[in-house]
């Protein structure tokens, strides 16, 4: 999914976006949460993850973006760099109030550091 974007851009920026997807590949890429999980006790309980999936798939209904900004939740990442205007960007306060994700620009992560 990420790699087929990074075939996106221009090849004479492209090589050190990739070497960033290499290292990233190191990352351990989550699958969607069931809706349940056994408790301590053995019984059924909702499974919190599901609930953050739900979050994130409501205010992003794009799988693809839903699937990037659940791995940023679930590895408690303190910012979700993207330039993608359409769908994340425009709903950087849902993401940030609901899930705790702050989506920014990488102007905006230069400007904070």
């Amino acid at each position: 999914m990420a790699l087929a974007e990074l075939e996106k851009i221009p090849i004479a920026h492209r090589t050190p976006h990739r070497e960033v997807y290499r290292l990233l590949r190191k990352v351990k890429v989550l699958s969607e949460p069931s809706i349940t999980q056994m408790s301590a006790l053995c019984l059924p309980m909702v499974n919190p993850d599901h609930l953050t999936w739900s979050q994130i798939h409501t205010i992003l209904p794009d799988d693809s973006d839903a699937k990037h900004v659940f791995q940023a939740a679930q590895h408690r990442v303190d910012y979700f760099v993207t330039v993608d205007k359409l769908t994340i960007l425009k709903h950087k306060k849902a993401l940030a109030a609901r899930v705790g994700i702050r989506a920014v620009k990488p102007s905006e992560l230069l400007a904070s550091l």
